[in-house]
């Protein structure tokens, strides 16, 4: 499904839209779980039986890799039926054959309930627990009521019967799945911005360099009628946003704190709708593609993402390692990969890092490091949110001079969300204003600070040097075009006083 007008609306399903299929490294993972819950099973389940209740590991292990790598359904009842034909080892279970059917009915019901929505306060995600417990539920019934029925038992005789150990062994498994579920997701960093750098492909760079032709032509960035609802909210987060990036632009986006700019960025590089659940409307294109039909590996070969929680975005532990990262999982060719790491390096002022250790970094010299890490896979377009949180003042405007520079020599489409607004009134060729979710100023810097008074009412400050003109211009003194920085408030001021009375003049010399 496409859109091609501005009028027209759609919602996306997520849920289909976030996964192409299942990675290497998560067969590897259901491998590993799959082998140790048969292994826990075998030696210390026995250990912690109570009252005919004790925890399946390999029931545990299933939807705890269901929860973690979130594949297709068909996928999940794949795992459950490998799940089944592994309690066929001797001793793993007296009745093997009967699981074959028990945890594949139990690992569907995972692969459907793993959609639920259960977060707590935006925070605490509780769907592990009620997923892995209502699994178990499936899985143990199913499994007793063939063993009853095989014995000659009645229904209700069978529920009532095995009630207790397939509830506490659900209570058992939900809790240990809970647990280990942000646990593992942590070490895995199965987070968003990990994801997208795990699902780049190694396509050959001709590839990659004849989309990012495309990507030009088609300009780079167009959003039509775009709103968004996380799955955990009740109201949209962004609401029919329209916006066109031409490529090469310099694009500032600010606004204050809650008021969608994140979520902004997330659909420009297809974190959303892939990694967010939730009710999209509208359509994202970026360099020709259309974020909801292309797969995230399409749209990370042309858009680089900086992340405002640097530390989710950093996969390995030396700085050469991390930029070595990209550029290898990209298939750019051996020749060309130091030069790329060089130059990157000495872009950001960091060539002395390349070999520290990263938890040894500051929180300024991580956000360079990731910076650069994204420069050397050359994108045409880059995406950062909030990139100089964490640099002091001359070190916030010499990334800013980079990405400007970057942008020129390269043609390549920066957007950057900044809290600063000093910088991107400087640098960027359009500034957007994010308020309550919906842009409200879409125009050249220059243009959006002539409402200094509007900005200031909806939490955005200007730089200083506009807001004193703004008010000699409020006091009829001055009557020119808005100043965006120092040096032009002290053009205008200097014209002042130049046309001013020949005793102010004086007094302003002698002042000086």
């Amino acid at each position: 499904m496409s859109d091609k007008t501005p009028t027209q609306k759609r919602v996306v399903s997520v849920e289909r839209a976030q996964r192409k299929g299942l990675t290497t490294q998560d067969l590897i993972l259901i491998a590993v779980l799959l082998a140790a819950g048969a292994v826990l099973k075998l030696t210390v389940a026995s250990f912690l039986s109570f009252a005919g209740m004790k925890p399946n590991f390999v029931i545990a292990m299933y939807c705890l890799a269901i929860i973690l790598t979130r594949p297709k359904l068909p996928q999940s009842i794949v795992i459950g039926l490998i799940a089944g034909i592994m309690c066929q080892i001797p001793m793993l279970n007296a009745t093997p054959l009967v699981n074959i059917a028990s945890e594949t009915l139990g690992a569907l019901a995972c692969g459907l309930l793993i959609h639920v929505p259960l977060r707590i306060a935006h925070k605490v995600d509780f769907n592990p627990l009620f997923t892995t417990f209502l699994s178990t539920a499936v899985s143990g019934y199913t499994f007793a009521i063939i063993v009853g029925l095989m014995n000659g038992m009645a229904l209700p005789v069978i529920l009532v019967t095995y009630a207790v150990m397939v509830f506490g062994t659900g209570v058992f498994n939900a809790i240990l799945v809970q647990i280990l579920t942000p646990l593992l997701r942590k070490v895995l960093k199965r987070n968003p911005a990990e994801t997208e750098k795990r699902q780049r492909s190694t396509a050959p760079v001709a590839a990659i360099e004849d989309e990012a032709a495309a990507a030009r032509k088609a300009g780079a960035i167009e959003i039509r009628d775009f709103t968004f609802t996380y799955r955990e909210s009740s109201e949209p987060v962004v609401r029919d946003i329209n916006l066109s990036i031409p490529a090469g632009a310099f694009v500032g986006i600010t606004g204050a704190a809650g008021s969608g700019k994140s979520t902004l960025t997330y659909a420009m590089n297809g974190i959303i709708p892939h990694c967010y659940p939730g009710d999209f409307y509208g359509s994202v294109e970026v360099g020709g593609l259309d974020t909801c039909n292309a797969s995230l590996t399409d749209i990370s070969r042309i858009v680089g993402s900086v992340c405002q929680d640097i530390d989710s975005q950093i996969v390995t532990s030396i700085v050469e390692d991390e930029m070595l990262y990209g550029l290898e999982n990209f298939g750019v060719p051996h020749d060309q990969i130091s030069e790329r790491v060089d130059e990157a390096l000495a872009d950001m002022g960091i060539s002395e890092l390349r070999d520290r250790v990263i938890a040894s970094l500051s929180g300024g010299q991580k956000q360079k490091v990731a910076i650069a890490s994204i420069l050397a896979l050359k994108p045409d377009v880059l995406v950062l949110d909030e990139p100089t949180a964490e640099l002091d003042p001359a070190s916030s405007l010499q990334v800013f001079r980079l990405l400007e520079r970057y942008a020129r020599e390269h043609g390549t489409t920066v957007v950057v969300v900044e809290q600063k607004i000093a910088l991107l009134s400087e640098f960027a060729d359009m500034l957007v204003i994010v308020d309550n979710g919906r842009i409200r100023f879409a125009d050249t810097p220059a243009n959006v600070l002539a409402h200094a008074q509007e900005l200031l009412e909806i939490g955005v400050n200007c730089p200083r040097s506009t807001t004193l003109m703004a008010r000699l211009t409020a006091d009829e003194i001055y009557d020119g075009p808005v100043c965006r920085n120092v040096g032009e408030a002290h053009d205008a001021l200097s014209g002042l006083l130049d046309q001013a009375p020949l005793p102010l003049r004086n007094e302003s010399e002698a002042l000086a």
